[in-house]
């Protein structure tokens, strides 16, 4: 079945998201405002999406921006797990403060790493990026 197909398309799916996401990281390297996932030794990521990390107030402009120019970036999480009442209510009463669990969830972006992304992915959401991300 298409299960099937897909399972033993799998190597060449994800090449082609890593590919993606390295041109992401190169192209990102160093614009101000914007941060890129550093990948530790020994790991093999393979990016569903390739987040990046901007400020708050740069994040909907950004992401507005992206979509006008046809690329589908996405906030991934309106806010941190432990601040939905249905997964809230479900945790500990004792559950400690995640700070950098709402520190990602009001910074990250997530961009696309399929095989049907824009051409020129990279170097356009570079060009978006340094305009809407640096500090002002």
């Amino acid at each position: 079945g298409l299960a099937t197909v897909q399972l033993e398309r799998l190597a060449q799916i994800n090449g082609t998201r890593l590919r993606n996401a390295d041109r992401l990281r190169a192209a990102l390297a160093g614009v101000p405002g914007l941060s890129t996932p550093r990948v530790l030794p020994g790991a093999e990521p393979v990016y569903p999406r390739y987040p990046v990390l901007v400020e708050p107030p740069s994040r909907a402009g950004f992401i507005a921006a992206l979509e006008q120019a046809g690329i589908g970036a996405t906030a991934s999480y309106p806010q941190a797990l432990i601040d939905v009442p249905e997964v809230a209510r479900r945790l500990p009463r004792d559950q400690r403060p995640t700070p950098g669990a709402r520190e990602v969830a009001s910074r990250i972006v997530t961009l696309p790493t399929h095989g049907h992304s824009p051409a020129g992915l990279a170097s356009r959401v570079a060009a978006i990026a340094s305009e809407r991300c640096a500090p002002r």
